[in-house]
């Protein structure tokens, strides 16, 4: 956390919001079929060039990690002065080592059905210099899970339990309606992970009343958060904050901001859509 802090908050400009894609499509490790003690010279054979292909296709997979990271940091705040530098796979920089561990991090959160489809994340990158979310509303993300943290400014406003129908409506008409000691703030440089609306994994303990609860109402598992309000006009502290949120894909959409006229978009429903800064 403290790399991305040095690069997006001390050099960072003062209002950015970028979104990009990054791939981390996870290879499966090779798992041999063979059932016999006995292998002959062939089949070893075999064995070693299929080795040798999902290597190189993990080492591919990290690469284009590892560029789409680079283009992401290098878009916010340039690597170096050498436009060479900036092209070199080989020039160490902690702020791109640290987006490529998030990003594949996140990505091995994915189980169930989403093992199998996810193959990017999708990462947002927000610097606001005057920060002014006065009342933002409560919601829950239409995403399978979101990474998120803070590097500088107001934490991320969260509800530590999970809510009823009656609660969320509260929340969201009102901005209360619960207990203050359920609600917390992530603190800065806190990575925190909210499970979404949107997770196909479905749980096989859960008895046929929750299992049809839970397709009426599919909030009732999701993490209920907000954008903190902002700082008064006058009050004391900085009203900059700096964001980073990495959503994992579920393979259904293209996500929210890229394409409209999808399953899901930022205009149906409870929408997420707030003002260009406020992350």
């Amino acid at each position: 956390m403290m790399a991305l802090h040095n690069v997006f908050v001390n050099e960072g400009p003062a209002n950015i919001d970028l979104r990009a894609r990054v791939r981390v499509q996870a290879i499966q490790g090779f798992h041999s079929e063979e059932t016999s003690h006995r292998i002959d010279v062939q089949q070893q054979q075999q064995q070693q060039q299929q080795q040798q292909q999902q290597q190189q296709l993990q080492s591919t997979e990290y690469q284009n990690t590892v560029i789409d990271c680079r283009n992401i940091r290098q878009s916010v705040v340039p690597i170096s002065k050498n436009p060479e530098d900036a092209l070199s796979m080989d020039y160490d920089d902690a702020c791109t080592h640290a987006l490529v561990e998030l990003a594949r991090g996140v990505a091995s959160l994915a189980e169930g059905p989403l093992e199998h489809t996810c193959k990017h994340v999708f990462i947002r990158i927000v610097c606001a210099s005057d920060y002014k979310a006065i009342d933002p509303p409560y919601h829950t993300d239409k995403a399978p899970l979101r990474g998120y943290v803070t590097l500088r400014g107001l934490g991320t406003e969260y509800v530590h339990r999970t809510c009823s129908p009656m609660e969320y409506a509260m929340l969201r008409m009102f901005g209360k309606g619960i207990p203050a000691k359920d609600v917390q703030n992530a603190k800065e440089l806190e990575f925190i992970v909210m499970k979404g609306d949107y997770y196909s994994y479905e749980d096989p303990n859960l008895s046929l009343l929750d299992s049809l609860m839970n397709k009426i109402w599919q909030r009732n598992k999701a993490c209920v958060h907000r954008s903190p309000p902002a700082l008064e006009e006058g009050g004391i502290g900085s009203r900059r904050r700096v964001i980073v949120s990495l959503d994992l894909e579920d393979g259904l959409d293209d996500r929210e901001w890229y394409e409209i006229n999808k399953s899901r978009e930022w205009r149906l429903g409870m929408t997420q859509r707030k003002s260009k800064l406020v992350a």
